[in-house]
């Protein structure tokens, strides 16, 4: 199961504050609680990001997107538009969708095939635009360049993502055991993405301009806390956290297979944002932060997302009241605040050693916590704490 982030604005467990409520204790208050905004006033970078030449075998290559066994089968039935993203132009893709009005756009590159509806009925804007750049993005720079932050080779088999109108689609491709959770995006085990359409303020979809989101984290339901803000991408970023975390669970299964639900979910979510931030250098920013506690609003200054507080309300469905759970994620985020994305292949190769061992079943939480503890350098204080203080099986 892929990322349950939901970038509803003032997301909380406790029903006695409504969204109305929350969103008129904000906006109505812009003086005393500041908060997320839809105005233009805060300043965008560019980002640094340089795109790898591309072979001309690649170019060259035409892809049957009606048998390509990749496009899962009740896909492939629909009228497609199928296009080798480094043949074509965001242009020529408009006069051809306009002229052969097909249901979906396909573009396929060297690691992707992306799969975008041709016409919205949500009134989006720059949605063939958006589909060409964010394609172009996750198959030349995106996908590489996360695989190789990892030590991860790239597999041979192309990674399917596909674009949904609403989240009712995503919400059954996710196949949710709580039917009354919602799902924002999510990965299958299947190599399939799923991700909605449109996420910015003004309802376009991967604008040139960078993205200005309204995010919402859930709220802890044993604290009533919530926090919201506005996220902020560089220009020329063409992703989502959505994207960020489920590419991330893509790589993850694919490379070193089963571990428990809990873990993943925590690790995904550790990584991901700093894999956005080191894809779209200088990285994306929490802006107008609030918190929301027992009905209070007020603004967060210096907001850290990488701190261990915001980190262990962030996750903390995965942890809850198990101090080992929570062990394991102070531990990978102090590891990464102290050395960085150069930490993570020495994590993911102890957990790859660990995966071999288990021959195809799910990894134990003593060889998890093995695995850390060898990712640390054998650090006697993070055995200590992991295994010691937090009474995870060693």
């Amino acid at each position: 199961m892929g990322s349950m982030f939901l970038f509803s604005p003032f997301s909380i467990f406790d029903g006695k504050y409504s969204d109305e409520k929350l969103d008129e204790l904000i906006r109505y208050n812009p003086d005393k609680y500041a908060g997320p905004r839809k105005d233009a006033d805060i300043a965008i970078p560019q980002a640094k990001i340089s795109y790898n030449p591309v072979n001309q075998k690649i170019i060259d290559y035409r892809l049957n997107c009606a048998t390509n066994v990749s496009i899962p089968a009740k896909y492939r039935k629909e009228k497609m538009l199928c296009q080798n993203i480094y043949a074509t132009s965001a242009e020529e893709l408009k006069a051809l969708a306009e002229k052969e009005k097909p249901a979906r756009i396909v573009l396929y590159g060297q690691n992707v095939i992306y799969n975008c509806p041709a016409f919205s009925q949500k009134n989006i804007t720059d949605l063939i635009e958006g589909c060409f750049l964010s394609g172009r993005f996750l198959d030349n720079v995106q996908l590489p360049k996360m695989a190789q932050i990892l030590g991860f080779q790239l597999p041979k088999e192309y990674l399917y993502v596909h674009f949904d109108e609403n989240g009712d689609e995503i919400t059954r491709f996710c196949n949710l055991k709580d039917k009354t959770e919602e799902a924002a995006a999510c990965f299958n085990n299947r190599k399939e993405i799923h991700l909605p359409l449109g996420n910015s303020f003004d309802d376009k979809f991967y604008p040139q301009g960078a993205p200005v989101y309204n995010g919402g984290t859930k709220g802890r339901s044993d604290e009533r806390v919530a926090y919201s803000f506005n996220l902020v991408f560089p220009r020329g970023c063409y992703t989502t956290i959505h994207a960020s975390h489920e590419v991330m669970h893509y790589l993850d299964y694919v490379n070193h297979g089963k571990a428990p639900a809990w873990f993943k979910e925590s690790m995904v979510t550790l990584i991901s944002n700093r894999m956005t931030d080191a894809i779209c250098s200088p990285g994306y920013e929490f802006k107008n932060v609030v918190k929301i506690e027992d009905g209070r609003v007020e603004p967060v200054k210096d907001f850290n997302h990488n701190s261990e507080e915001y980190r262990l309300f962030e996750l903390y469905k995965y942890w809850k009241d198990d101090a080992c759970h929570k062990a394991f994620i102070i531990t990978v985020n102090d590891l990464l605040n102290a050395q960085g994305m150069p930490y993570l292949p020495r994590l993911y190769s102890a957990l790859a050693q660990k995966s071999a061992a288990s021959q195809g079943q799910e990894i134990s939480t003593k060889d998890l916590t093995r695995a850390v503890v060898e990712s640390s350098g054998n650090n006697p204080e993070v055995k200590k704490f992991m295994v010691n203080q937090s009474k995870c099986p060693y």
